[in-house]
């Protein structure tokens, strides 16, 4: 069949139509995989309900355990999700939660909103002894947390009763401060009534304010994450790939075998999430944020206005946001960068083999015309692709393709796997608040309210096979692949060793890189 573009979501591409092809569908194991999600979602949503409207003398310690050992059977509760939170757990998931990308150290005063330039005498009584602020910005102390990009330039509107607003927050690295984690929260700035009013900031020493302050910024985070990471950094990223891949390349094609396993569902996904995800208002994903649709496509697109292709590569945005050493523990780029450099050497061991020289590369007129369109501004319009006109050399091709499966696999399991463990505290993380807490106090959370954030969270959780396995594909079948495969399995095994005893040492463990976590392609 013919693919074409829908360009309903510029400057973003999904596929015009329901894809019919067999190397474009989901198999009966993946419907069967979403049915069973759909009715563990069921189940469980009549669980919570039932356990909060338990009349308060039935509310005893036994009944409660039960009811929440019942939610967690029914909803196969999967490990991972962060420990409730203090001020530790708090800077700890800037780090290791859902949003690890975003946390970038303030390099100059230019750099800090001006509002959290804090005093000298601020500084000094928030980390107990005497302190300059200057002093640790030339030590590269401090590290922002930005998630302005909710201010959206159209003023599109919020969902009825539903709350959520740009927030910035400022933290320093202060090992010597009484806090199980070396990061430690000073301030978030962050509406002092309307969404779209004036701001003020809130330190620890506030009390209540500082813990309606960080609600605030952890659902400005949520809302950060699943629009402008997790839908428009890895669906909408992939989605060109996969749509410019089967109109350029013959299924015989070398790169089209290699990508297969990686984009196989894309099309399908990509045309569900946009027409039942965040087209409309009552879209799945839409409805548990805080946004309208017009809002929450609003807030996806300024990814694309502010990061290029290139930019986004693994390696690039570490240096960009200053995060490629640091003082205290990064499980995000630490796991990170074994699952890059796997991916990367798999890459590398296949264009070698199918292209043993640069001229056979630069022969190879379907992948010239497969990346072209991919780039193209009239095609899936993947700003930076290249970094210059066209396809230089190898070594370019396997920068390509390592980030395109570093997205598709890791990337998105992170995201989406991750949001599906978190959302469902509603206590803690809810995706949207009921009004400004530094207002309205407690009242502002939504508790049964977001039941549509906790049932997309487990109807959603399903991981359709793993990173490595290419059972069935054309790939699995060519013995001159044979070796590479083997090599690629072996060290992916490594990888999950190595990471399962770094989360024994960490301050809490770090799951969504394991490979056996992460599957080869966005499925879901």
């Amino acid at each position: 069949m013919s693919i074409f573009y829908d360009r309903s979501f510029a400057p973003y591409v999904v596929p015009a139509g329901i894809p019919t092809d067999r190397d474009m569908v989901p198999d009966l194991r993946w419907f069967g995989g979403m049915l069973q999600g759909q009715v563990r979602a069921a189940l469980a949503a009549r669980v919570l309900r039932l356990s909060t409207s338990v009349p308060a003398p039935l509310r005893s310690p036994r009944v409660m355990r039960r009811l929440d050992g019942l939610l967690g059977r029914v909803s196969d509760r999967p490990e991972g999700q962060l420990p409730p939170e203090g001020d530790s757990e708090f800077a700890y998931r800037r780090v290791a939660g859902v949003n690890p990308l975003t946390l970038a150290r303030v390099e100059g005063l230019d750099d800090l909103h001006p509002k959290l330039r804090l005093s000298d005498a601020q500084l000094s009584k928030l980390l107990g002894s005497n302190q300059s602020l200057a002093e640790r910005l030339g030590a590269g102390d401090l590290y922002q947390l930005d998630l302005s990009s909710l201010r959206t330039p159209k003023g599109t509107d919020l969902q009825a009763g539903k709350f959520v607003a740009a927030s910035v927050g400022l933290f320093c690295h202060a090992p010597g401060v009484d806090s199980r984690f070396p990061l430690v929260p000073l301030a978030i700035e962050c509406a002092a009534g309307a969404a779209d009013g004036d701001t003020t900031v809130v330190t620890p020493l506030d009390g209540e304010r500082w813990a309606a302050a960080k609600h605030i910024l952890n659902a400005a985070d949520i809302n950060y994450s699943e629009l402008c990471l997790h839908l428009a950094r890895a669906h909408l990223m992939t989605s060109p790939f996969a749509i410019a891949l089967h109109r350029n390349l013959s299924k015989g094609h070398p790169i089209y075998q290699f990508l297969l396993p990686h984009l196989r569902f894309e099309l399908f996904v990509e045309k569900m999430a946009w027409e039942q995800g965040i087209k409309k208002t009552t879209g799945i994903l839409v409805s548990s944020l805080a946004g309208t649709a017009d809002w929450s496509q609003e807030v996806a697109k300024t990814l694309h206005q502010r990061f290029s292709f290139r930019e986004q590569n693994f390696h690039q945005d570490l240096r960009a946001r200053g995060m490629d050493e640091t003082p205290f523990a990064y499980p995000y780029r630490d796991d990170g960068r074994l699952l890059w450099g796997a991916l990367e050497r798999f890459v590398r061991a296949y264009v070698e083999l199918s292209y043993p020289s640069e001229d056979q590369l630069h022969g190879d007129k379907e992948l010239a015309a497969f990346l072209a369109e991919v780039a193209s501004p009239n095609g899936g319009n993947v700003r930076g692709l290249f970094a210059g006109r066209h396809l230089a050399e190898r070594e370019e091709l396997i920068e390509i393709l390592t980030q395109l499966l570093f997205v598709a696999g890791p990337l998105h399991a992170l995201f989406h796997y991750g949001s599906s463990i978190e959302l469902r505290d509603l206590d803690h993380n809810p995706s949207f608040l009921l009004g400004n807490p530094l207002v309205v106090g407690n009242k502002a959370l939504p508790g049964l309210e977001a039941i549509e954030q906790y049932t997309r969270a487990v109807s959603t959780h399903m991981q359709y096979g793993r990173l490595g396995d290419f059972s069935g594909y054309p790939i699995d079948a060519r013995p001159e692949c044979a070796a590479l495969l083997r090599c690629f399995a072996a060290e992916l095994e490594e990888i999950e060793r190595r990471i399962e005893q770094r989360n024994v040492e960490r301050f809490a463990p770090f799951v969504h890189f394991l490979p056996s976590r992460v599957s080869n392609g966005i499925t879901v």
